[in-house]
């Protein structure tokens, strides 16, 4: 099936993917279904192939493509919001991040790193806690369900996602925490995964 319902509008879209996922089900075919939509690929698939400019990139489970991407590439296509991706130096028992640092148990990392953290996976409070860093809300984008905050410490932007009408707005100071079992650690040079969802530490600033 090559893009059945790309011709469709949002909502009948969201409508005929239950439709044709159910009759997967009940027919219990294997069907190769070709998308360009990443959510319908999660929330249609037993299997999900990645592939760019014709070459596979990743083979898995919607929760492993979406959890453990092979590379960055996988990374910041699969999600939405999108992935935060931040640049540092591990050496083993820390990612420092320029204006903060991240304490990681991972003796096998070293040198140049990409921390990938999906934005649901950050906790956000408006008061200090332990570990935390601080930054400032550049800008609240509320969606009903739930709200997506820009968090902004001089040129690092980080996006956090929150459910619900967040009452923070913007130029708040906000205080962020990342959650240690979700975090993965790519190489700078090559884009693959090299730590995935180490142990991490909280946050601490520089």
């Amino acid at each position: 099936m090559d893009e059945p319902l790309s011709n469709l509008d949002a909502r009948l879209r969201m409508d005929m993917r239950a439709e044709v996922k159910h009759l997967h089900h009940v027919a219990k075919a294997t069907t190769i279904y070709v998308t360009h939509d990443q959510v319908e690929a999660l929330t249609m698939a037993s299997q999900i192939a990645v592939m760019k400019e014709g070459v596979l990139q990743q083979v898995g489970t919607p929760d492993t493509v979406y959890h453990y991407p092979a590379n960055l590439f996988v990374a910041d296509f699969i999600g939405n919001p999108k992935v935060n991706l931040l640049e540092g130096v591990a050496n083993g028992t820390t990612v420092d991040l320029g204006h903060f640092r991240i304490p990681i148990d991972a003796q096998g990392a070293s040198g140049k790193v990409v921390v990938a953290v999906r934005p649901e996976d950050i906790a956000i409070s408006t008061e200090p806690v332990p570990g935390s860093v601080e930054m400032t809300a550049y800008s609240v984008l509320p969606s009903g369900a739930d709200s997506t905050i820009i968090a902004r410490l001089r040129n690092t932007e980080i996006t956090v996602r929150v459910m619900g009408i967040s009452t923070i707005t913007m130029d708040d100071k906000i205080w962020l925490t990342f959650d240690p079992q979700t975090l993965n650690l790519y190489d700078q040079e090559s884009g693959n995964l090299v730590v995935p969802r180490t142990q991490l530490g909280t946050a601490q600033e520089s």
